[in-house]
């Protein structure tokens, strides 16, 4: 039986954004500072994905920290480096040795026991939100570039940072452009045999110049619903600015179902009906 109007409505969640994603946020500057693999056998998941201060020995969930990459990070790519993109683009850089004035950014699997993890550990790219690409490489002498991950080519299962228990290495990090880019990340072992993964875990880099302008904070409602079940919604945010609207049956598993490039403040559109699925979740994200 399809799902009656005022049942969906009633189901529907009408969704938030925030304004300023680097609100609450520790914000990690030149410090020297890792993605640190964390073992967590009391939660769902068996490792969590934090964002380690080492000169400070304190690990900030990866909400509650943003990574700051400043304009001294913008390069231009010269010739022959096609592997990073058209040369005389601009590529802003943390790189894998030391700058004093930037943040000096790795990955680690210290503090692991021994014995637990039996082969695989890694952090596995997901996918990004925000402009631009982005991308992770180790510079060696003898082999020059080696891509760890790159949004270039797409997201597949070789792009990741393989670690070792107890180790910890350090890598370029790359983005083609600047404001607020958001990377998803997952880590993933085999520990007794089978699969053992931490949640994707979203981490923030903020690259500047940021937006001069803090952006209206988006919201998304709902005008009505039609006997056939599709619902007209409105979206009212900053003009200009690019979202999706994402549904989910569970407040877990989302998927994207429309984009919105509104050209005004307020912006109508029309969301399809969903089948006989009587319960759907509705929030609005920034593309």
């Amino acid at each position: 039986m399809r799902p009656t109007a005022a049942g969906l409505l009633l189901c529907l969640l009408t969704g938030w954004l925030e304004g300023n994603p680097l609100e609450g946020r520790v914000r990690l500057v030149t410090e020297h500072a890792d993605l640190r693999v964390v073992l967590a056998p009391e939660g769902t998941n068996l490792f969590q994905l934090a964002i380690r201060d080492s000169d400070r020995h304190i690990n900030h969930p990866a909400i509650g920290a943003a990574l700051m990459v400043p304009e001294t990070a913008r390069n231009t790519i010269p010739e022959g480096f096609a592997v990073l993109g058209s040369a005389a683009s601009d590529l802003w850089i943390l790189p894998q040795s030391q700058v004093p004035q930037l943040l000096y950014l790795g990955a680690s699997g210290e503090g692991l026991p021994a014995g637990v993890i039996e082969q695989g550990l890694s952090i596995q790219l997901l996918r990004t939100e925000g402009p631009g690409d982005f991308m992770v490489w180790q510079s060696d002498a003898f082999e020059g570039i080696l891509i760890r991950m790159s949004t270039r080519d797409g997201i597949d299962e070789a792009d990741k940072l393989s670690l070792s228990v107890g180790g910890h290495a350090h890598f370029n990090w790359g983005l083609t452009a600047n404001g607020f880019v958001t990377v998803w990340m997952q880590v993933q072992a085999s520990v007794g045999l089978t699969n053992a993964w931490s949640p994707p875990t979203p981490i923030l880099f903020a690259v500047e110049p940021l937006p001069s302008t803090p952006p209206v904070t988006p919201r998304i409602s709902i005008s009505r619903v039609d006997p056939s079940g599709a619902i007209r919604l409105v979206v009212s945010g900053t003009p200009g600015a690019n979202y999706k609207v994402q549904e989910s049956t569970n407040l877990s598993i989302w998927e994207d179902v429309l984009n919105v490039t509104g050209e005004t403040a307020t912006t109508e559109l029309t969301l399809p009906p969903s089948g006989d699925r009587t319960v759907r979740f509705l929030r609005l994200r920034l593309r």
